[in-house]
């Protein structure tokens, strides 16, 4: 029997005709052009037509207003005026709200200013306790004024941001200026902070203080009661300087 023996030179004639069907595919299939070519010469670079840009003004964006310290508030006479510019403000508290804003609401003849954090709600716990709380002094809760440093709810109750706070309060003094009070009583430490900024409750509480000239007590929030109420003796010893500072400007 006679061994095949394969020979040596196949591997490379294998490669070479590869590389050589590959060379044709590319479409080389002459050795030489029809026309001698320099290869080693550089290409021309092709001419690129030049672009022309036009540069355009860039216009602002319309400010959004987000706080109303931007507007002339001097210049707004009555209550009304400042509830059409409050529902005219954007504000994040005010676009997830379904409520129209209340900053201040006003009983005629009213011996007392109630002032808190948000707009006290038309009912629930709070609500009657607040009432339970006057009615113990000998005040109705319709009878008296409301405000509120802010004129929508934060969310999830948080306490108000004292940025929040700073937007509106420019609204706050000019409501005051509009319907003078006889007297305020603050309902929790940011709306006693007006009269002395940073002090704590504690120190805010059995204070005879003031904001925009009118006498201003403080005392703890009804929320706050309802969540510790040990609080209430403190709260009751609050609502007697009330009912005594009260009685001293009838």
């Amino acid at each position: 029997m006679l061994a095949a023996t394969a020979s040596p030179q196949l591997p490379n004639a294998i490669v070479a005709a590869s590389a050589l069907g590959w060379l044709v595919d590319c479409g080389l299939d002459a050795v030489v052009d029809a026309t001698p070519r320099n290869w080693l010469a550089e290409r021309p670079t092709p001419a690129t037509e030049a672009l022309t840009v036009r540069p355009e003004p860039l216009q602002a964006p319309a400010p959004v207003q987000h706080a109303p310290a931007a507007l002339a508030l001097d210049d707004l006479d009555s209550l009304a005026a400042l509830d059409a510019a409050l529902v005219a403000i954007d504000h994040p508290l005010g676009r997830r709200s379904a409520a129209p804003p209340r900053l201040l609401t006003v009983a005629d003849n009213a011996p007392l200013l109630l002032l808190g954090e948000v707009p006290l709600p038309d009912n629930g716990d709070e609500r009657r306790l607040l009432a339970a709380m006057l009615a113990a002094i000998g005040i109705e809760l319709d009878t008296v004024s409301v405000a509120a440093l802010l004129p929508w709810s934060t969310p999830g109750n948080r306490p108000a941001r004292a940025d929040e706070v700073d937007s509106f309060l420019p609204f706050l003094r000019r409501s005051l200026a509009l319907a003078p009070q006889r007297c305020i009583l603050a309902l929790g430490q940011r709306a006693g902070q007006l009269a002395v900024p940073d002090a704590p409750l504690a120190a805010l509480r059995g204070r005879a203080l003031a904001l925009e000239g009118v006498p201003m007590l403080t005392t703890y929030p009804p929320a706050m009661l309802l969540r510790q109420p040990a609080l209430k003796a403190d709260a009751w010893a609050d609502l007697q300087r009330l009912q005594a500072l009260l009685e001293g400007t009838a």
